[in-house]
């Protein structure tokens, strides 16, 4: 099931059978083809049990109910022949039609994995005042975030705001290591929608609150026995499998963001002091 929500970046949401964002490229073609769906021919009328049969109807291959303009329509297409043929019924229409197997493929042969993007959950940074990590169950790393308007960026109708974030010892975090381990964590892709059994408790719990509604969402990460992947859950409910390494870097580099440390920093303040002793050498000779 999938939904518009002019609230998420792709404008669309799956609820059904996972929460996560649709609006891919596999939706997209979906769409067009329901706009621009013609049949071959006609090639019965009357929809009893027996026709339904006949045609490969009675149980379709593949049904698919959609509001268009204010308008619901439900279409049920048969498995292809050997030649690619498929027979389908529209609405509420007393005959059964003629496709090819191409003009229903976009609904008729797409799965979840084609209709939802990679990503867990996507809010934006901008929109999270508290980010809250667990490791194992009782390590324990929280960043409170403060906005600052920012009067250079700002206008009269859109107000533009400086993050500052704090750890949970009252240390200041600097925006741009927080940034990096946020986009992490976003980042974190879901390879497969199978469900395997996996750990009753999280090895990495993540808490998104937030400024403007009440709530909160949380993603957690659990070991998969004897595979190299971690079972996603996001608010409870089963989201997809990751790879395994993904989330023990993010493990592994906690400590580092707590200690405001990030090494594309320090690589860039180490390459600034080589410059500089660089050029008092050169100034010595």
């Amino acid at each position: 099931k999938i939904v518009y929500d002019d609230t998420r970046t792709s404008g669309y949401l799956v609820t059904e059978p996972v929460t996560a964002e649709s609006g891919t490229t596999a939706f997209s073609d979906m769409v067009t083809a329901l706009k621009s769906l013609t049949a071959t021919q006609v090639v019965d009328a009357g929809l009893s049990q027996e026709t339904l049969e006949k045609y490969g109807l009675a149980q379709p291959a593949a049904k698919i109910t959609f509001d268009m303009n204010g308008e619901e329509h439900t279409l049920a297409v048969s498995a292809p022949d050997e030649e690619g043929v498929c027979y389908l019924t529209a609405d509420d229409h007393d005959v059964v039609y003629e496709v090819t197997q191409d003009d229903v493929a976009t609904w008729a042969g797409v799965d979840l994995m084609d209709l939802r993007m990679s990503y867990i959950w996507l809010p934006n940074i901008q929109d999270v005042r508290k980010l809250t990590l667990t490791v194992d169950g009782d390590m324990v790393y929280s960043y409170d975030v403060t906005k600052v308007l920012n009067e250079e960026k700002s206008t009269d109708s859109v107000p533009s705001y400086d993050l500052q974030v704090k750890n949970a010892g009252g240390e200041d975090i600097d925006y741009e290591v927080y940034q990096d381990y946020y986009q992490d964590i976003l980042s974190i892709a879901v390879l497969s929608a199978d469900q395997n059994p996996y750990s009753d408790s999280p090895t990495l719990r993540i808490e998104y609150e937030y400024f403007e509604k009440d709530g909160s969402d949380v993603i957690e990460f659990f070991a998969v026995e004897g595979k190299d992947r971690y079972a996603a859950e996001l608010n409870g409910e089963f989201n997809g499998l990751v790879r395994k390494q993904s989330v023990e870097d993010l493990v592994a580099s906690l400590p580092d963001l707590d200690r405001n440390y990030s090494p594309q920093v320090e690589e860039e303040n180490s390459s600034a002091v080589e410059s500089e002793a660089s050029s008092a050498s050169s100034e010595a000779e």
